[in-house]
C-alpha cells in the first residue's frame, strides 16, 4: 500500500496495487451500487477482478488504476441538450477529449454540455428482462432489448419503436408545467382533434385519443407515467366529444348571455336586481373555472339549471 501524487495534481489520493479476484471478504465499508455490482456479476456467473482505490480526482490517476489492470480507462459524461429535454450518456476512451461542437453536429442535437450536479444520482438497475433508469421520478424509464434495438416501455408496457411527441415546438414544452400540467394535456387535445374537428370522438373517449407516450413530457412534468382521459378544459371537452362545432356554439350562447347579462344587470337604464346579478355571476363564475375543469355530472345539472334561469332573466326581462 502506497500513497501516490503527481506535480500536476497535488490531492493525494490511495491506490492498493493488489488485484483481487471476486467480491471483498467484508463489505461493511462499501457503498450499496458497489456491492449490487458484486451480486449482479456473481448472479451471472461472470469472473471478474477489481483493484481498490480512493476516489480519483483526475484522468491520469484513473489511467493509474487502468495500467494495474491492463485495461483502458473510458470516462463516462453524462451530458444534455439547452432545453432540458434530453440527456445523454457519453462513454469514450480517457485519453480522447471531448468537443462538443462535433458530437451535437454528429447527432443532431442543440449544443451539448454537462448536466447538473443534482442529476448525479440517476442509475441503471439491470432486470431480468429489461433495463431500469432511476432518475429521481417516481416511475423509472424502463428499456427492453427487442429484435437487436433497445424500446422504452410506456404506459402498460408498451415497447416504443418512437416515442412520439405532442409538440415539436421546444417553447411550448417549456411551458407544459404551468398550472400543473393542463397545458401539456391541453396541448396534447387540441393535437388530437385534428382528425376529429367537425363530429369529435365521441363522448368519454379521450382517454383513446390523446398521446399517452410522451415519455420526456409525461416524467418532467408529473414524474410517473398517467394515463389522462380529461382535458381538464370543458371547452376543449366538448369539441373532443362532440366536435369543435358544438364548443363554439356553446361559447356563441355563453357570450350572447354574458352581453345581456351585463346590460341587463348594470345598465344606465335598468335598474339593480340582487337576484338577477346573482345568476349572472354565477354562471360566470362557472364559465371561468371551465377553463381549468372538466364537465362532471355533480355540478353540470346546477350549471345548466342557473344558466336557463338567468337566460329567462336576462333576455325577456320581468314586468314592472
Amino acid at each position: 500500500m502506497s500513497e501516490t501524487s503527481t506535480s500536476q495534481d497535488p490531492v493525494s489520493y490511495y491506490i492498493d496495487h493488489t488485484i483481487y479476484t471476486g467480491r471483498p471478504a467484508d463489505t461493511t465499508d462499501r457503498l450499496p451500487k458497489e456491492i449490487r455490482t458484486y451480486d449482479l456479476l456473481d448472479s451471472l456467473g461472470i469472473a471478474y477482478a477489481r483493484a481498490d482505490h480512493d476516489t480519483l480526482p483526475t484522468m491520469e490517476a484513473c489511467q493509474e488504476v487502468g495500467n494495474l489492470l491492463g485495461i483502458e480507462i473510458c470516462k463516462n459524461l453524462f451530458l444534455r441538450n439547452t432545453q432540458k429535454t434530453a440527456f445523454y450518456l457519453l462513454i469514450l476512451p480517457g485519453s480522447k477529449k471531448f468537443k462538443t461542437a462535433a458530437l451535437s453536429k454528429q447527432i443532431g442535437s442543440a449544443r451539448l454540455s454537462f448536466a447538473e450536479p443534482e442529476l448525479k444520482h440517476c442509475q441503471v438497475q439491470v432486470q431480468s428482462d429489461r433495463l431500469d433508469f432511476l432518475m429521481g421520478y417516481a416511475t423509472p424509464l424502463e428499456v427492453v432489448r427487442q429484435d437487436g434495438s433497445w424500446l422504452a416501455l410506456g404506459v402498460g408496457q408498451t415497447p416504443l419503436t418512437e416515442v412520439p411527441e405532442v409538440s415539436s415546438s421546444k417553447s411550448l414544452q417549456q411551458c407544459y408545467p404551468y398550472l400543473n400540467g393542463r397545458v401539456f394535456v391541453w396541448a396534447n387535445t387540441i393535437s388530437a382533434l385534428r382528425d376529429c374537428w367537425i363530429l369529435g370522438h365521441g363522448p368519454a373517449t379521450t382517454i383513446f385519443y390523446l398521446n399517452q407516450y410522451d415519455l420526456p413530457a409525461l416524467l418532467n412534468i408529473f414524474g410517473v407515467y398517467a394515463l389522462y382521459n380529461k382535458p381538464h378544459n370543458w371547452y376543449l371537452q366538448v369539441a373532443q366529444d362532440t366536435g369543435i362545432p358544438s364548443m363554439l356554439l356553446i361559447l356563441g350562447v355563453l357570450v350572447l348571455f354574458f352581453v345581456c347579462g351585463f346590460r341587463k344587470c348594470f345598465g344606465k337604464q335598468e335598474k339593480w336586481d340582487a337576484f338577477r346579478t346573482g345568476l349572472l355571476l354565477s354562471v360566470l363564475s362557472y364559465a371561468l373555472m371551465a377553463f381549468f375543469n372538466d364537465s362532471l355530472i355533480y355540478h353540470a345539472p346546477m350549471f345548466w339549471f342557473l344558466l336557463g334561469i338567468g337566460w329567462r332573466q336576462m333576455t325577456v326581462g320581468t314586468e314592472e
